[in-house]
């Protein structure tokens, strides 16, 4: 049997008058036939081909039909004749090839025909389910008791396919974005520290090595891997379009890849159920209705289950026993299909089975958002990351390169300094970030737990907005204006915008410039202490996260474990691999001696007053302290920290800001004493330890 096309046609309708449109058949002398069938007399029948349209229906999107939908069932509800309704819409669409489609359907509609039968002759916008549901209002009298039902259905439909289309679309578009980068950086970047590294005359890492030999591959044929990387874009395009047991294969793995396999999975059994729910009301016989649902599932595997559910129930199974049947649909959606069956409700469970699938949609796209954009910075951090990391190891590594940092600094003078700087700067831009979102993203997380132990529906206004520490963007807190780029430049913004918001005027506390400037006066005293060497750079990493820590056990009296056991991890794993200050044992018995010993003070001074004197954050820092300085330094910055806190506690309360009943954060003291005696060690510990 041939394969069905579209044709394009032109020809004379029963009072004379010149028409076109489209239709679908297997041959050029089939189609004329059908068009007599239908009263018109085809003078020219083609065979559709891309970018060649005699009607105007062309480029019309299935939004487009919604809305064309939605207005009609409007104009009906309100009086409206159908032919003056066509008008009005197709005046009011702002689109022309939309205005063009109305305007022949309403040609059709005016010269006899139905509109059933004037839409069907634009099957490419109007698909056969959509003709049916209409007939059958035309058939029933209420047609725009249809049109409406058939404009929610678009909607709803429409909305649950751009739901998925976004979480399918947003990784793919960030990792493009990170190979268009990272291919950059290999063509422009890396081939300017090939020349400075020429000339230290020392062999280089093998990791810089095989960047470098990467980069030198990229010059040489980027234009082969961008042909490529094209050609196999439109060979995959083509062999899924040409080739139905490529595209069954693709749709059967689609379905079982993670997450994003659960969320197809959920959207195609949604639109089953929405579209046979919707034909079944109209009154659409259910083996015709299942013929129409089957290509609105959007998956093959789904398509094949329909079409043997549809033999099935044709030879007078009943519906929930031939969807067992096929092994592919849920449990639950067999058990409200079978219940509606039974009561004679099989619409309205349907229904039910949509609406909770499309909210299982809704909370997996949601979820795999989420999961994805740190998954996403992961693929960046390595990508991106990983050329950088490359290009500057051979100024980090030990041992290999002697006096590398010392060379760079006297080849880029004040430019390698203005750089770092510069760097520091924005890391401590990012720094407010942290401060700012993480004890939100901590508390909304909390709530929702407890939320949900209490079995308690989440308050109406809750925003479905992802919120972490990427998106979204930053906003004024007073007026909600997004922060431009330009606004956003480190110190420098804040002195150019005059310390107040561009929007609403309200000032901009001193505190962001100030843990700006703060990052990079700490940064460059780490590095003045220990060079550009990999315990230079780790010390960096330390001293942002004591920053970080001190700011928000100040705001909320709280110490994140998301940033103390990492810290504590990562001492442990520098001291172990001898680039850290002391030695494993050190390391290890710090970590324990550190966490215990105010753990111990927690419980005493509990036992003895009735009250805590401090949290269990402070007995994770203080741990982390160990594992990066040994237990050696413990005494020091317990010391420290707790003379420093005494007597700002008691600056307070001469001061009058405070009572001596109000907590005071331990945490800040903490992290300063920990950063000074890492800093200065050795003189520390001769004062404590001498």
């Amino acid at each position: 049997m041939a394969e069905s096309a579209t044709f394009l046609w032109e020809g004379k309708d029963k009072q004379g008058r010149k028409t076109k449109g489209e239709i679908k058949s297997s041959t050029p002398a089939i189609a004329k036939a059908e068009l007599r069938r239908q009263g018109i007399v085809a003078q020219k029948v083609k065979k559709k081909s891309a970018g060649i349209s005699f009607g105007g229906g062309a480029g019309v999107k299935p939004a487009d039909v919604a809305l064309f939908t939605r207005q009609m069932a409007t104009m009906m509800r309100a009086g409206v004749p159908l032919v003056q309704a066509f008008d009005i819409v197709a005046d009011g669409v702002d689109k022309p090839k939309l205005a063009a489609l109305i305007r022949e359907v309403r040609n059709d509609v005016a010269g006899g025909n139905s509109f059933a039968a004037s839409i069907r002759r634009h099957p490419d916008q109007f698909d056969d389910l959509f003709c049916n549901l209409v007939d059958a209002g035309e058939q029933s009298g209420a047609l725009e008791t249809m049109l409406d039902r058939i404009a929610t259905y678009k909607e709803k439909t429409e909305s649950l396919k751009a739901k998925v289309r976004k979480a399918m679309t947003y990784p793919i578009a960030v990792l493009v974005v990170a190979v268009i980068v990272s291919g950059i950086l290999l063509i422009k970047v890396v081939p300017q520290f090939e020349q400075v590294f020429d000339g230290f005359g020392a062999e280089l890492p093998a990791f810089t090595q095989m960047v470098i030999g990467f980069s030198e591959f990229a010059q040489s044929y980027w234009y082969m891997i961008l042909f490529g990387i094209i050609a196999a874009g439109l060979l995959f395009s083509e062999a899924r379009k040409r080739s139905k047991s490529f595209s069954n294969a693709l749709d059967r793995l689609s379905l079982k890849l993670p997450i994003a396999g659960d969320i197809i999975e959920k959207s195609s059994i949604a639109r089953y159920a929405r579209t046979l729910s919707t034909t079944f009301a109209a009154g659409v016989p259910l083996v015709e209705a299942l013929n129409s649902v089957a290509g609105s599932t959007g998956n093959n595997v789904y398509v094949e289950a329909v079409y043997k559910v549809r033999d099935d129930v044709s030879t007078g199974q009943q519906l929930n026993f031939s969807m067992r049947n096929t092994g592919v649909f849920p449990n639950m959606v067999i058990q409200m299909v079978a219940i509606g069956e039974e009561a004679g409700a099989l619409d309205d469970m349907l229904d039910k089975s949509a609406t909770y699938y499309e909210e299982q949609v809704d909370n997996a796209v949601d979820n795999l958002t989420s999961l994805m954009e740190p998954m996403i910075m992961s693929v960046l951090g390595v990508l991106v990351g990983g050329l950088i990391i490359a290009m500057y190891l051979p100024i980090f590594q030990l041992g290999a390169v002697v006096g590398v940092s010392l060379e760079l600094l006297t080849t880029y003078g004040w430019t390698g300094a203005a750089l770092f700087i510069w760097v520091a700067l924005s890391i401590g831009s990012f720094l407010n970030v942290v401060i700012y979102r993480l004890p939100v993203m901590l508390n909304r997380e909390w709530e929702a737990q407890a939320r949900e132990i209490l079995d308690m529906e989440p308050p109406e206004e809750t925003s479905s907005e992802p919120f972490n520490l990427m998106v979204p963007r930053s906003r004024c807190p007073n007026c909600q204006h997004q922060i431009t780029a330009m606004e956003n430049i480190p110190v420098l913004s804040w002195l150019f915008l005059g310390r107040r918001c561009s929007s609403c005027k309200n000032p901009i506390p001193w505190r962001y410039p100030g843990i700006e400037l703060l990052t990079a006066i700490a940064s460059v005293a780490v590095i003045s202490t220990f060079g550009f060497t990999w315990l230079g750079l780790f010390t960096c990493l330390f001293t942002w996260m004591m920053i970080a820590l001190t700011f928000i056990d100040y705001d909320t009296k709280l110490l994140p474990d998301q940033i103390t056991y990492p810290l504590l991890w990562l001492g442990l794993i520098l001291n172990t691999f001898f680039i850290g200050i002391v030695s494993p044992q050190d390391a290890i018995v710090g970590a324990i001696a550190g966490y215990l010993s105010l753990w111990l003070i927690y419980w005493g001074f509990k036992l003895a007053t009735g009250k805590e004197g401090m949290g269990y954050g402070d007995f994770k820092l203080f741990g982390a302290f160990g594992a990066w300085l040994g237990w050696q330094a413990l005494p020091s910055i317990i010391l420290i920290s707790a003379t420093v806190g005494l007597l700002y506690a008691l600056m307070q309360i001469v001061l009058s800001k405070q009572t001596a009943a109000q907590p005071i954060p331990f945490g800040p003291f903490l992290a300063t004493a920990g950063w000074v005696t890492l800093i200065f060690r050795d003189t520390v510990l001769a004062v404590f330890l001498p």
